[in-house]
């Protein structure tokens, strides 16, 4: 038993030393549905809002998508912005 267990505890430390840092990213900002919601932060903050207009089917609002989650760019976003996500 002991053996087993020594043996599975080895696997876990080996599998999480491979996984890359990123394959579990942090959290990225708070994207807001509501644009009314958005510029009350904004004033309360006093940051400008940033409006993404996204749609379904869209090949390029996916892209765009894949890359707001960056983390440096989400970094940029929280910090600088109230940003807010409207569907078309």
């Amino acid at each position: 038993m002991k053996r087993s267990l020594l043996f599975l505890a080895a696997v876990l430390v080996t599998v999480a030393s491979v996984i890359p840092a990123h394959a579990f990213p942090a959290p990225g900002p708070e994207w807001r549905k509501d644009y009314d919601s958005a510029l009350r932060d904004s004033a309360a903050c006093g940051k400008p809002v940033l409006i993404v207009f996204e749609c379904d089917g869209c090949g390029w609002c996916k892209k765009l998508d894949v890359e707001l989650r960056h983390p440096k760019v989400e970094l940029e976003l929280a910090t600088l912005f109230v940003p807010v996500k409207i569907h078309a």
